[in-house]
């Protein structure tokens, strides 16, 4: 994913406007449009500020696939929902997504195996055929 498209999906998950985002940098709007559309690139000091408003890494904005970083134990719902994004989960339902976004992390810290016993465990005893 491109640094352009972290920008957007970004302020969009945080529900800001691109003038919110801009006064908070305080730039004008047209120079964070110019961010958002590639024409222009942030400089340092103001790429060190986006990556603080989106609560996220500067390497991960720049378009850095920091995996070891992503799929940590997500800090806010906003890593979760970038998370899933990223995944290509966009065609289920936000409870599924939420599911698998949070089975994949569990995955990753290896505890997957309790995380489908507590889903099975919720659902009512569901033998593993049927799952």
């Amino acid at each position: 994913m491109l640094m352009t498209d972290r920008l957007k999906a970004s302020r969009k998950a945080c529900k800001l406007t691109q003038q919110q985002v801009a006064d908070m940098l305080s730039v004008d709007r047209s120079t964070y449009a110019y961010y958002e559309l590639g024409v222009s690139n942030p400089p340092l000091d103001k790429l060190s500020a986006l990556a603080a408003i989106f609560k996220c890494d500067v390497a991960w904005l720049l378009g850095e696939d920091v995996r070891k970083n992503i799929w940590s134990a997500p800090e806010n719902e906003l890593d979760i929902r970038m998370q899933i994004k990223e995944q290509g989960m966009t065609e289920l339902s936000g409870y599924e997504r939420m599911i698998v976004g949070l089975y994949r992390i569990a995955e990753k810290n290896n505890t997957s195996e309790d995380f489908i016993k507590l889903l099975k465990e919720a659902a009512g005893s569901i033998s593993d055929e049927e799952a």
